[in-house]
């Protein structure tokens, strides 16, 4: 008994033994499974802190991020309005320019209008107003003559029948008529200037050699000397065709008006060939249709006098 004693006690302390192996041996597995978790908890005690670092600077930079699209947003907001400005301030330029165009046109017919004499026939510095049609007096004719004013023509013109060149006091002159209507011719001499090519507008566009004579002529209170190519005008619509060498220095044109200068009273009133009408002739019965020719020494002194005139 005392062996199996022995033996228990043996087996007793065998196992108590083991279990005291196992207890240490789960001892120091709890061991190490603590020391692991006090790792971890090191470990995790360690990157806590980074981690709300990170959130705190993903914040910040969210936060920067929002101000910065907010700032950048304002800003296109102002250069949206910057384009709208300059748009705006380019139409108000645009239509100031055109407003003071449309001032400058309309003030320019307003200072010629007040550069004008009362009766709208001269202009301030004297100049003689043309329409496009005016009465010229031919004083060797003592006839008014409806003339075309025309500043594409250098030289003026008045419609000639049957010229003949002659000579008086050693000089050259020419007699023609001015033919009126079938039955009506105005005798006229005058002295011979020059002769003159003139092409033609129409036909083949050859030079046509025209004789040129001086003529008194009589615009309203203006009496000057002009030259005159002799031409048969019956085919056209006036007798006379005033040139731009006669307009140049007294006065200035004005195509939509006709008739401004008054008509000067005559022997012999002619209006054009195209008026079929019996208005377009009027002569004074008790006046001679042709001037008889002056002597030499009074013409002179008449032509002197009437060159000696300034043009205006």
């Amino acid at each position: 008994m005392l062996r199996h004693t022995k033996k228990l006690c043996s087996a007793i302390a065998v196992i108590l033994l083991s279990a005291t192996a196992c207890q240490t041996a789960g001892t120091t597995q709890n061991s190490a499974s603590l020391d692991a978790i006090n790792e971890l908890k090191a470990q995790q005690a360690l990157i806590l802190p980074e981690l709300s670092s990170i959130r705190a600077e993903l914040a910040e930079l969210q936060n920067s991020r929002s101000a910065d699209m907010a700032a950048l947003n304002e800003k296109i907001d102002h250069a949206g309005s910057r384009r709208e400005i300059a748009e705006v301030n380019r139409n108000i330029k645009s239509l100031q320019n055109t407003m003071n165009s449309r001032m400058n046109a309309t003030a320019e017919p307003q200072k010629e209008v007040k550069s004008m004499n009362s009766d709208n026939t001269k202009l301030s510095d004297g100049k003689m107003l043309f329409g496009e049609v005016e009465w010229i007096y031919i004083g060797e004719a003592d006839a008014s003559l409806e003339g075309r004013i025309d500043t594409g023509a250098a030289v003026s013109s008045i419609s000639a029948v049957d010229a003949e060149k002659f000579e008086r006091d050693g000089k050259t002159w020419y007699r023609f008529g001015i033919p009126l209507t079938d039955d009506n011719v105005i005798v006229v001499e005058a002295p011979w200037v020059r002769n003159t090519q003139i092409r033609q507008a129409s036909g083949n566009g050859q030079l046509e050699d025209r004789p040129v004579v001086r003529l008194t002529v009589k615009v309203d209170n203006y009496t000057g000397k002009a030259e005159f190519s002799l031409k048969n005008r019956t085919s056209m619509a006036y007798p006379v065709l005033i040139g731009r060498e006669f307009i140049k220095d007294i006065a200035v044109v004005d195509v939509s008006r006709h008739h401004i200068q008054k008509k000067i009273d005559a022997n012999t009133v002619f209006t054009n060939y195209q008026d079929n009408t019996k208005k377009n002739l009027q002569k004074k019965e008790s006046r001679k249709e042709e001037i008889p020719a002056k002597p030499a020494a009074s013409e002179k002194a008449v032509t002197a006098g009437n060159e000696a005139k300034p043009a205006k």
